[in-house]
């Protein structure tokens, strides 16, 4: 067996930096590159790999203190590459991952590269990520290992005869196996097994929460049996292969097991569809449909196996640009190159929104998407559909991670009127499906990552950074581009926990609520003990009728450009029917009057009515009176809700904000000190000071809901400080600008 070199790099973090307050190396989040600490220059696939998130792990749920996770995964069968994932620390305390790389490149197709890997790591103190190294000025130490070749156990293959599909999902064991080796080994050659029968690069996962991607993988070993996902997408695996000899313990070559496939023929039909269309802009149709039966015919194929690799590197034409271009559309998590051309284009984007090559590029895109809706094989265009769904999301993220090219991002996603702009919509359409609906939606991968990634910060807002929240804000004028206002207010309020007027009333009332009640469920209960129970009786109500609804109206969704305001339209229509209701009652008992009248005419007494008018007279004048109105204050505010300002708003001031801000921009001069003075009056109020302040306070409310809560406040301050006498207008009036200056404080996070 021969020596091999085995080579190292770590995951680049930030700003790190020794903790006296941890005790320990800290970090102030991710570097975009993701890569640093390189023994040996990491091959381009290897980088765009790690870049692609093939061995991402979810930050937010790390191995537990001083366990690891390994990840492990050939690539493009020359490359194989062993990641250990370990649990560290931020800048603020919170946990975050680490990743220590290993790889080597395989001499041959026989040799087990994870297995030379696997067993050189487990018989050398198993070295893991340590955030001090980032640090150290000192270059990393030369490895070196024995190759081992493929081989395998009985067992292990009399087990995967039996299995029909891909992944398979198992609870970790830690425990050794078969007496001598980890359990990570039993795990490994589980999947060199898969490997064989489902011809694919073997690609497995070991002690994980959460990991990205998990149809990728052959074989996942999870930490518990709370963390198996419940929605994996599965493959069917082909049937066993029946062998009348005895059984082999070693693994078929991937040369022996994919013989039958053409691959000079695709390969040269991928060149051939590049070369007609660098040449005439238009499609062949006849090699399309040859591609297309590929696709169809080997789906589960390695299709780097079919690239041209001296193309890819050849010197930038037209042609090679169309080349990767159609690469990408097969191979999309593998070949990023294309999308970062994109964004070093220096003309992609520019004023006049015309640049020449990279046009074509994505009219190429255009014209096989449209060739595959011909074809109408959906495995076919799902295929197509999804590479430029990770296309966005990759794009997103690096617009989030880095100003470089965010012009070109944008006019490409927004203004370009091509395939990606109108795909982004459905790409938008689908993340707020996702993130919102109590429905369980299964989507694209990277799409689901992109949203794992948001739902994470709004349910467990406590463990991501500010500079991670921040990141989303660079997203906002992104959706503003494509009239997408609830993601927009969504990502604001991620970064700032606010939203700003001129987006959120664009917002639906339902979104709103969701987007503050997926972070209220997971916050501390106790939180919430401090709101006022009247308030809490609104939500409660508020909450119930939003359930009544979506079970009166299953499946129905938002529409973005045109959000209504359902609570105030639904109350509007009962207030029309109440008010015709009224009508009629009244009419009806008129005609009685009046018929009543007709038949018994009342005797003329005119001194009894002058002595009716004087009662009713002496009667108005005790309820005006001053005491009057503070000994009871509820029939003060029977009569406020019934008198006309001069203004004319004649109608109940706060009845609802709509009518509040009505009445207080009708002849808005006067107005101002009228709609004080009245509010002084109802509240009792010997300041106009907070009468004003008041008044300010409920026109700064950002709905009817929270008007209504305002209004609830301000009341109970009523009932808890009733006026004995004048030093208790005081506590009341302490009280309601206590409620008021507390509004003006931020929020704590």
């Amino acid at each position: 067996m021969s020596v091999v070199h085995i080579y190292q790099f770590c995951r680049a973090f930030d700003n790190v930096r020794y903790s006296e307050v941890y005790g320990c190396y800290v970090s102030g989040g991710y570097a975009f590159e993701k890569i640093a600490r390189a023994s040996h220059e990491v091959p381009p696939e290897i980088r765009e790999a790690v870049i692609n998130d093939y061995f991402k792990l979810n930050d937010n749920y790390p191995p537990e203190t001083g366990d690891f996770a390994l990840i492990a995964r050939e690539i493009d069968n020359k490359y194989s590459v062993l990641a250990v994932a370990n649990r560290q620390l931020d800048d603020g305390g919170r946990p975050t991952i680490g990743y220590k790389y290993f790889w080597l490149e395989k001499s041959s197709s026989d040799v087990d590269g994870i297995g030379t890997l696997i067993y050189w790591w487990s018989n050398h103190k198993k070295p893991k990520f340590d955030m001090a190294e980032l640090v150290e000025k000192s270059p990393p130490e030369r490895l070196y290992y024995q190759e081992i070749q493929k081989r395998n156990f009985l067992e292990i293959l009399k087990y995967v005869q039996k299995l029909n599909e891909i992944p398979e999902i198992t609870v970790v064991k830690k425990e050794l196996w078969q007496q001598a080796y980890p359990a990570y080994i039993e795990l490994h050659y589980l999947a060199l097994g898969l490997s064989d029968r489902a011809t694919r690069l073997n690609a497995w996962a070991w002690n994980v929460h959460k990991i990205a991607y998990p149809e990728r993988f052959l074989a996942i070993f999870y930490a518990t049996q709370e963390d198996i996902p419940k929605n994996i997408s599965k493959q069917p695996l082909p049937s066993p292969q029946k062998d009348n000899s005895n059984t082999s313990v070693s693994t078929p070559t991937k040369e022996n097991t994919t013989q039958t496939v053409p691959v000079q023929k695709i390969k040269k039909c991928l060149k051939d569809i590049a070369r007609i269309f660098a040449d005439t802009d238009e499609l062949d149709s006849k090699k399309t449909e040859e591609l297309f039966e590929y696709l169809a015919k080997y789906p589960n194929e390695n299709w780097s196996d079919f690239i041209d690799k001296t193309t890819l590197q050849a010197i930038h034409d037209k042609f090679t640009l169309i080349y990767k271009a159609e690469i990408y559309l097969l191979l999309p998590k593998e070949k990023s190159s294309f999308l970062i051309e994109i964004l070093n284009s220096t003309n992609f984007g520019n004023s006049s929104g015309k640049s020449t090559s990279n046009s074509i590029a994505i009219e190429f895109h255009a014209q096989l998407l449209n060739a595959s809706y011909k074809y109408q094989n959906e495995q076919i265009i799902n295929r197509l559909v999804f590479s430029i769904y990770t296309g966005i999301s990759y794009l997103l993220n690096h617009l989030m991670a880095d100003d470089n090219g965010s012009n070109q991002i944008e006019f490409l996603l927004t203004q370009s009127k091509s395939i990606w702009s109108k795909t982004f919509l459905k790409y938008a359409e689908q993340v707020e499906k996702r993130i919102f609906s109590e429905e369980e939606i299964i989507v694209e991968e990277s799409l689901e990552t992109f949203c794992q990634k948001i739902l994470t910060i709004l349910q467990e807002p406590k463990n991501i950074t500010l500079a991670e929240r921040k990141q989303y804000e660079k997203l906002v004028s992104t959706f503003i581009k494509i009239n997408h206002y609830p993601l927009a207010g969504t990502f604001c309020y991620i970064s700032d926990r606010f939203i700003p007027q001129d987006i959120l009333h664009l917002i639906d009332n339902e979104i709103y609520r969701k987007i503050q009640n997926i972070e209220l469920s997971s916050q501390d209960k106790s939180n919430s003990n401090n709101e006022h129970k009247n308030s809490e009786a609104i939500d409660n109500k508020s909450e119930n009728n939003r359930s009544q609804k979506k079970q009166k109206l299953p499946g129905k969704t938002t529409t973005p450009k045109r959000p209504k305001r359902r609570r105030e339209i639904n109350n509007r229509i009962w207030f029309i029917l109440f008010g015709i209701f009224l009508v009629i009652v009244v009419v009806f008992v008129t005609a009685i009057i009046i018929l009543i009248i007709s038949r018994n005419p009342p005797p003329n007494n005119n001194n009894q009515d002058q002595s009716h008018i004087q009662n009713i007279r002496k009667n108005e004048k005790e309820n005006n009176s001053p005491v009057n109105n503070l000994e009871n204050p509820s029939a003060n505010s029977t009569t406020l809700s019934t008198s006309n300002t001069s203004s004319g708003c004649a109608t109940d001031l706060l009845s609802n904000l709509e009518v509040f801000k009505a009445c207080n921009e009708t002849d808005k001069d006067k107005l101002k000190v009228e709609l004080r003075n009245e509010l002084h009056g109802r509240y009792n109020l010997f300041s106009t000071e907070i009468g004003e302040e008041l008044r300010q306070y409920y026109l700064d409310s950002k709905n009817n809901d929270q008007f209504q809560k305002r209004k609830l406040e301000i009341e109970k301050c009523q009932k808890d400080h009733p006026i004995t006498d004048t030093s208790n207008n005081d506590k009341r009036g302490d009280c309601i600008k206590g409620t008021i200056d507390k509004s003006k404080q931020p929020k704590k996070r």
